[in-house]
């Protein structure tokens, strides 16, 4: 085969996956190969406005994420989704991906828009280590908003007692009587992680004031949590940094910044 015939045999290929189905004069919806992690196909409209082409997803791409029970509005994710977003030059309008084209650049805008919606529903399939490093973050942003960056140590390792470092505190604060030590729990491997962890530090006699921040209670089941309240009284449930604050308040950290009660 020559340059010809493969270039004619692509599109021969991709043009025979997408299907067009005129709506209205000015209107048509698009059908692309592309599927949602539940089997629905990616529906995208066009729309001829003037001499402008806009592409536009109906809001079904966030709808999706919303039915799956994933949140975008965290910081990490919706740093993500801002990457996604400026990179493709995709833009949302009240819970719709938008993206306007012309009738020279419809081919290459259609391909970024398809590429875009399935960068944005990949944030659901996000691995579990990219999942607790994006709660880590979260947990951080709020905690350095509230209390100074001096004061707060991530992923603390006792050198003395555990120079191994196979009890990491995400985060130790201090500022207190007290150090604190705080972990962030996104499911129940990580609690029933940080119900070891305490019970060693108790065992060793370590002194510090242990504080759980959740990112989803309903991901842990009940037993989980009260055998996490056994060891830790000061429990934070779905991250918020004025909850997070009043627990630190109470413990009198004197270190606190930034939000005020």
């Amino acid at each position: 085969m020559n340059e010809k015939d493969i270039k004619e045999l692509l599109c021969h290929s991709i043009c025979g996956q997408i299907v067009v189905r005129p709506e209205h004069p000015g209107r048509w919806e698009i059908e692309l190969p592309t599927t949602f992690p539940n089997g629905d196909g990616f529906l995208v409209l066009l729309e001829e406005i003037s001499d402008r082409l806009v592409l536009r997803d109906t809001g079904h791409t966030l709808f999706q994420l919303a039915n799956a029970g994933m949140e975008i509005d965290t910081p990490a994710r919706h740093e993500h989704l801002e990457r996604i977003l400026r990179t493709s030059q995709v833009s949302i309008d009240e819970g719709e991906l938008l993206l306007h084209s012309t009738k020279e650049h419809i081919g290459e805008d259609l391909w970024r828009f398809s590429s875009a919606i399935q960068q944005i529903i990949d944030l659901r399939v996000m691995s579990q280590a990219n999942v607790r490093r994006a709660f880590l973050e979260d947990v951080a942003t709020q905690l350095l908003g509230i209390v100074s960056e001096k004061s707060v140590s991530k992923s603390y390792v006792n050198s003395t007692l555990d120079p191994s470092g196979l009890h990491t505190v995400d985060f130790r604060i201090e500022g207190a009587k007290s150090p604190i030590y705080l972990y962030a729990i996104d499911n129940e491997h990580h609690c029933d992680v940080a119900i070891i962890h305490l019970y060693w530090f108790e065992k060793h006699g370590v002194d510090f004031v242990p504080v759980g921040v959740f990112s989803d209670e309903g991901a842990i089941s009940s037993f989980a949590q009260k055998r996490f309240a056994e060891v830790c009284t000061h429990r934070v449930y779905q991250l918020d940094s004025l909850r997070l604050k009043r627990t630190l308040q109470d413990l009198s950290v004197s270190t606190l910044t930034g939000v005020t009660l």
